[in-house]
Protein backbone atom coordinates (compact mmCIF):
# COMPACT_ATOMS: atom_id res chain seq x y z
CA UNK A 1 0.00 0.00 0.00
CA UNK A 2 1.72 3.35 -1.15
CA UNK A 3 1.58 6.30 1.44
CA UNK A 4 -0.43 9.15 0.85
CA UNK A 5 -3.95 7.25 1.64
CA UNK A 6 -6.91 7.90 0.06
CA UNK A 7 -9.19 7.17 2.96
CA UNK A 8 -10.50 10.50 5.25
CA UNK A 9 -10.40 8.34 8.18
CA UNK A 10 -8.52 9.73 11.30
CA UNK A 11 -5.95 7.22 10.23
CA UNK A 12 -5.72 7.86 6.68
CA UNK A 13 -5.51 11.57 7.35
CA UNK A 14 -2.74 11.86 10.33
CA UNK A 15 -0.61 9.41 8.81
CA UNK A 16 -0.61 11.68 5.43
CA UNK A 17 0.09 14.40 7.09
CA UNK A 18 3.32 12.29 9.05
CA UNK A 19 3.99 11.71 5.32
CA UNK A 20 4.19 15.36 4.07
CA UNK A 21 5.78 16.30 6.73
CA UNK A 22 8.65 14.30 6.92
CA UNK A 23 8.76 14.35 2.68
CA UNK A 24 8.94 18.03 2.93
CA UNK A 25 11.87 17.79 5.79
CA UNK A 26 13.59 15.81 3.69
CA UNK A 27 13.64 17.47 0.73
CA UNK A 28 15.13 20.91 2.47
CA UNK A 29 17.38 18.76 4.55
CA UNK A 30 18.83 17.03 1.05
CA UNK A 31 19.57 19.97 -0.23
CA UNK A 32 22.67 21.23 0.97
CA UNK A 33 23.95 17.65 -0.55
CA UNK A 34 22.95 19.27 -3.78
CA UNK A 35 24.90 22.21 -4.00
CA UNK A 36 26.36 23.04 -7.76
CA UNK A 37 29.53 24.92 -8.40
CA UNK A 38 31.11 26.16 -12.10
CA UNK A 39 33.57 24.44 -13.47
CA UNK A 40 35.29 24.85 -16.52
CA UNK A 41 34.87 21.96 -19.64
CA UNK A 42 36.05 21.84 -22.99
CA UNK A 43 33.49 20.87 -25.69
CA UNK A 44 34.64 18.41 -28.45
CA UNK A 45 35.28 21.09 -31.26
CA UNK A 46 37.79 22.72 -28.31
CA UNK A 47 35.59 25.53 -27.36
CA UNK A 48 36.36 26.09 -23.49
CA UNK A 49 33.05 26.69 -21.73
CA UNK A 50 31.33 26.96 -18.19
CA UNK A 51 29.09 24.05 -16.69
CA UNK A 52 27.50 23.41 -13.67
CA UNK A 53 27.88 20.89 -11.74
CA UNK A 54 27.07 19.06 -8.45
CA UNK A 55 28.92 15.99 -6.26
CA UNK A 56 26.18 12.69 -5.64
CA UNK A 57 29.01 11.37 -3.64
CA UNK A 58 27.44 13.86 -1.35
CA UNK A 59 24.21 12.37 -1.32
CA UNK A 60 25.97 8.87 -1.04
CA UNK A 61 27.23 10.65 2.87
CA UNK A 62 24.02 12.03 3.13
CA UNK A 63 22.63 8.74 3.35
CA UNK A 64 25.40 7.07 5.04
CA UNK A 65 24.92 9.56 8.14
CA UNK A 66 21.06 9.00 8.22
CA UNK A 67 21.41 5.67 8.32
CA UNK A 68 24.21 5.45 11.14
CA UNK A 69 21.59 8.31 13.08
CA UNK A 70 18.49 5.83 12.95
CA UNK A 71 17.42 3.20 15.82
CA UNK A 72 15.16 0.78 15.26
CA UNK A 73 15.47 0.83 11.22
CA UNK A 74 17.34 -1.67 8.86
CA UNK A 75 18.49 -0.50 5.65
CA UNK A 76 19.48 -2.38 2.06
CA UNK A 77 22.62 0.04 1.98
CA UNK A 78 22.93 3.10 -0.78
CA UNK A 79 22.49 1.56 -4.46
CA UNK A 80 23.26 3.67 -7.76
CA UNK A 81 22.53 2.63 -11.09
CA UNK A 82 21.77 4.44 -14.15
CA UNK A 83 20.20 4.19 -17.60
CA UNK A 84 22.33 5.79 -20.31
CA UNK A 85 22.82 9.55 -19.36
CA UNK A 86 20.39 9.08 -16.41
CA UNK A 87 21.63 8.37 -12.98
CA UNK A 88 19.77 7.27 -9.36
CA UNK A 89 20.75 7.12 -5.93
CA UNK A 90 18.68 4.98 -3.83
CA UNK A 91 18.56 4.37 -0.02
CA UNK A 92 15.72 2.20 1.81
CA UNK A 93 14.98 1.62 4.75
CA UNK A 94 12.49 -0.39 6.55
CA UNK A 95 11.31 -1.96 9.68
CA UNK A 96 8.43 -3.99 11.09
CA UNK A 97 5.93 -2.93 13.28
CA UNK A 98 3.54 -5.66 15.27
CA UNK A 99 2.42 -7.12 11.47
CA UNK A 100 2.83 -4.08 9.72
CA UNK A 101 6.17 -3.37 7.65
CA UNK A 102 7.02 -0.39 7.10
CA UNK A 103 9.68 1.00 4.14
CA UNK A 104 10.81 3.98 3.22
CA UNK A 105 12.89 5.13 -0.23
CA UNK A 106 14.87 7.99 -0.53
CA UNK A 107 15.57 8.90 -4.27
CA UNK A 108 17.80 11.35 -6.31
CA UNK A 109 17.78 11.10 -10.15
CA UNK A 110 20.14 13.37 -12.45
CA UNK A 111 21.74 13.88 -15.68
CA UNK A 112 24.78 13.24 -16.45
CA UNK A 113 26.74 14.66 -19.06
CA UNK A 114 30.87 14.52 -21.01
CA UNK A 115 32.77 16.99 -21.91
CA UNK A 116 36.60 16.62 -22.13
CA UNK A 117 38.86 18.00 -19.29
CA UNK A 118 40.51 21.70 -20.36
CA UNK A 119 43.56 20.52 -21.38
CA UNK A 120 45.91 21.59 -24.70
CA UNK A 121 46.37 17.80 -25.42
CA UNK A 122 42.87 17.00 -26.27
CA UNK A 123 43.47 19.40 -29.18
CA UNK A 124 46.72 17.59 -30.52
CA UNK A 125 45.26 14.14 -29.93
CA UNK A 126 42.06 15.13 -31.79
CA UNK A 127 44.22 16.43 -34.80
CA UNK A 128 46.68 13.19 -34.44
CA UNK A 129 43.61 11.08 -34.92
CA UNK A 130 42.39 13.43 -37.96
CA UNK A 131 45.98 12.70 -39.84
CA UNK A 132 45.69 8.93 -39.22
CA UNK A 133 42.20 9.05 -40.33
CA UNK A 134 43.74 10.47 -43.47
CA UNK A 135 46.31 8.48 -43.80
CA UNK A 136 44.04 5.19 -42.92
CA UNK A 137 41.61 6.53 -45.96
CA UNK A 138 44.81 6.85 -48.60
CA UNK A 139 46.25 2.96 -47.62
CA UNK A 140 42.82 1.88 -47.88
CA UNK A 141 42.12 3.21 -51.29
CA UNK A 142 45.66 1.72 -52.23
CA UNK A 143 45.02 -1.46 -51.08
CA UNK A 144 41.20 -1.86 -52.27
CA UNK A 145 43.11 -0.70 -56.19
CA UNK A 146 45.64 -3.09 -55.43
CA UNK A 147 43.16 -5.91 -54.94
CA UNK A 148 40.60 -5.75 -57.37
CA UNK A 149 43.57 -6.02 -59.67
CA UNK A 150 45.09 -9.11 -58.05
CA UNK A 151 41.82 -10.45 -57.94
CA UNK A 152 41.04 -9.99 -61.78
CA UNK A 153 44.47 -10.89 -62.74
CA UNK A 154 43.63 -14.33 -60.63
CA UNK A 155 40.65 -14.95 -62.06
CA UNK A 156 42.38 -14.58 -65.30
CA UNK A 157 44.59 -17.76 -64.16
CA UNK A 158 41.85 -19.63 -63.35
CA UNK A 159 39.93 -19.19 -66.40
CA UNK A 160 36.91 -17.44 -65.20
CA UNK A 161 37.96 -14.37 -66.38
CA UNK A 162 34.84 -13.67 -69.09
CA UNK A 163 32.50 -15.07 -66.65
CA UNK A 164 29.46 -12.80 -65.96
CA UNK A 165 29.30 -11.45 -62.40
CA UNK A 166 26.10 -13.72 -61.99
CA UNK A 167 27.94 -17.01 -63.20
CA UNK A 168 30.95 -16.18 -61.46
CA UNK A 169 29.25 -15.80 -58.49
CA UNK A 170 27.37 -19.29 -58.90
CA UNK A 171 30.55 -21.24 -59.85
CA UNK A 172 32.10 -19.72 -56.13
CA UNK A 173 29.21 -20.59 -54.47
CA UNK A 174 29.79 -23.95 -55.58
CA UNK A 175 33.49 -24.25 -55.81
CA UNK A 176 34.76 -23.52 -52.06
CA UNK A 177 38.53 -23.36 -53.59
CA UNK A 178 38.07 -20.48 -55.56
CA UNK A 179 36.97 -18.21 -52.62
CA UNK A 180 39.92 -19.88 -50.80
CA UNK A 181 42.30 -18.91 -52.93
CA UNK A 182 41.33 -14.91 -53.42
CA UNK A 183 40.98 -15.02 -49.61
CA UNK A 184 45.11 -15.63 -49.69
CA UNK A 185 45.42 -13.68 -52.33
CA UNK A 186 43.73 -10.63 -50.43
CA UNK A 187 45.91 -11.53 -46.96
CA UNK A 188 49.34 -11.17 -49.06
CA UNK A 189 47.60 -7.65 -50.15
CA UNK A 190 47.77 -6.46 -46.95
CA UNK A 191 50.54 -8.12 -45.54
CA UNK A 192 52.25 -5.70 -48.42
CA UNK A 193 50.77 -2.58 -46.47
CA UNK A 194 52.62 -3.32 -42.56
CA UNK A 195 51.89 0.82 -42.42
CA UNK A 196 48.06 0.43 -42.19
CA UNK A 197 48.88 -2.07 -39.31
CA UNK A 198 50.89 0.75 -37.25
CA UNK A 199 48.30 2.91 -38.07
CA UNK A 200 45.44 1.75 -36.71
CA UNK A 201 47.81 0.49 -33.62
CA UNK A 202 48.50 4.59 -32.99
CA UNK A 203 44.95 5.14 -33.59
CA UNK A 204 43.65 2.76 -30.82
CA UNK A 205 46.18 4.03 -28.61
CA UNK A 206 44.92 8.12 -29.10
CA UNK A 207 41.31 7.12 -28.74
CA UNK A 208 42.45 4.84 -25.21
CA UNK A 209 44.20 8.32 -24.32
CA UNK A 210 41.29 10.75 -25.45
CA UNK A 211 39.09 8.84 -23.43
CA UNK A 212 41.03 9.75 -20.15
CA UNK A 213 40.37 13.33 -20.53
CA UNK A 214 36.60 12.54 -20.75
CA UNK A 215 35.08 13.89 -17.51
CA UNK A 216 31.16 14.26 -16.26
CA UNK A 217 28.93 16.98 -15.23
CA UNK A 218 26.03 16.12 -13.16
CA UNK A 219 22.69 18.02 -13.02
CA UNK A 220 19.81 17.94 -11.04
CA UNK A 221 16.80 20.48 -10.60
CA UNK A 222 16.54 20.54 -7.02
CA UNK A 223 12.52 20.40 -6.99
CA UNK A 224 10.71 17.41 -5.27
CA UNK A 225 8.99 14.67 -7.68
CA UNK A 226 6.99 12.03 -7.07
CA UNK A 227 7.42 7.83 -7.65
CA UNK A 228 5.76 8.04 -10.93
CA UNK A 229 7.95 11.32 -12.54
CA UNK A 230 10.72 9.12 -10.70
CA UNK A 231 9.64 6.21 -13.27
CA UNK A 232 9.63 8.47 -15.95
CA UNK A 233 12.68 9.58 -16.17
CA UNK A 234 12.39 13.23 -14.72
CA UNK A 235 15.00 14.18 -12.21
CA UNK A 236 15.34 16.34 -8.49
CA UNK A 237 14.02 14.00 -5.30
CA UNK A 238 11.96 11.75 -4.69
CA UNK A 239 10.78 9.95 -1.43
CA UNK A 240 7.49 7.12 -1.20
CA UNK A 241 6.39 5.13 1.40
CA UNK A 242 4.90 1.72 1.53
CA UNK A 243 2.82 -0.50 4.11
CA UNK A 244 2.57 -3.94 3.63
CA UNK A 245 1.19 -6.50 6.18
CA UNK A 246 3.03 -9.60 6.96
CA UNK A 247 1.05 -12.83 7.11
CA UNK A 248 3.59 -14.78 8.13
CA UNK A 249 5.67 -13.73 11.01
CA UNK A 250 8.23 -17.25 10.25
CA UNK A 251 8.13 -17.00 6.88
CA UNK A 252 8.07 -13.33 6.64
CA UNK A 253 5.77 -13.49 3.54
CA UNK A 254 4.06 -9.51 2.71
CA UNK A 255 1.04 -8.91 1.18
CA UNK A 256 0.86 -5.46 -0.69
CA UNK A 257 -2.90 -4.99 0.41
CA UNK A 258 -3.65 -3.74 3.34
CA UNK A 259 -7.40 -3.40 4.77
CA UNK A 260 -7.21 0.30 6.79
CA UNK A 261 -10.33 -0.91 8.57
CA UNK A 262 -8.30 -3.88 10.40
CA UNK A 263 -5.59 -1.07 11.48
CA UNK A 264 -5.97 -0.96 15.50
CA UNK A 265 -6.02 2.12 17.09
CA UNK A 266 -2.49 1.58 18.94
CA UNK A 267 -0.99 0.10 15.75
CA UNK A 268 -1.53 3.36 13.69
CA UNK A 269 -0.46 5.60 16.28
CA UNK A 270 2.66 3.72 16.82
CA UNK A 271 2.95 3.99 12.47
CA UNK A 272 2.64 7.24 12.92
CA UNK A 273 4.87 7.91 15.79
CA UNK A 274 7.42 5.91 14.36
CA UNK A 275 7.54 8.31 10.73
CA UNK A 276 7.41 11.31 13.62
CA UNK A 277 10.52 9.84 14.68
CA UNK A 278 12.17 9.84 11.50
CA UNK A 279 10.99 13.33 10.28
CA UNK A 280 12.44 14.44 13.53
CA UNK A 281 15.60 12.55 12.96
CA UNK A 282 16.15 13.59 9.19
CA UNK A 283 15.09 16.84 10.21
CA UNK A 284 18.83 17.06 12.40
CA UNK A 285 20.63 16.03 8.94
CA UNK A 286 22.93 19.14 9.06
CA UNK A 287 23.86 18.94 12.45
CA UNK A 288 24.76 15.54 11.84
CA UNK A 289 26.60 16.55 8.46
CA UNK A 290 28.27 19.16 10.12
CA UNK A 291 29.58 16.97 13.12
CA UNK A 292 31.45 14.38 10.91
CA UNK A 293 32.94 17.03 8.89
CA UNK A 294 34.31 18.52 12.03
CA UNK A 295 35.32 15.09 12.78
CA UNK A 296 36.84 14.32 9.81
CA UNK A 297 38.95 17.35 9.86
CA UNK A 298 40.08 16.71 13.76
CA UNK A 299 40.92 13.01 12.86
CA UNK A 300 43.19 14.35 9.76
CA UNK A 301 44.85 16.84 12.06
CA UNK A 302 45.74 14.44 14.72
CA UNK A 303 46.60 11.78 12.19
CA UNK A 304 50.64 10.43 12.15
CA UNK A 305 51.28 12.55 9.06
CA UNK A 306 50.09 15.58 10.53
CA UNK A 307 52.32 15.41 13.52
CA UNK A 308 55.28 15.03 12.27
CA UNK A 309 54.74 18.26 9.46
CA UNK A 310 53.68 19.95 12.93
CA UNK A 311 56.85 18.98 14.63
CA UNK A 312 59.04 19.64 11.42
Amino acid sequence: MRVPLKGSDKFCLELNSAYSKMEQVYFDSIKSSLKTSTIKVMLGDGTITDSVTFDPQETVRYFNILGGRLKGWSNSGVSKSNTEDLHRVSYQIYKQLEKYYISVHFEIQFHSLKFYRVDKRVLEIQKEIHELSRKSIEIHQSLAKTGNEIVVRELGNMGYGDLPFEDLLEKMLSDQNISSQLEDKAKEVRSKYPELREVEIKERALAAEINDYIMEVYTIDPVAIDYNKLMQGEVGVALYMDIEVVNNMKSKVRQAYVNIENIKAESGKSIINSLEKLTGIISDMEKWQREELSLNTASQNTSPESEFKDRS
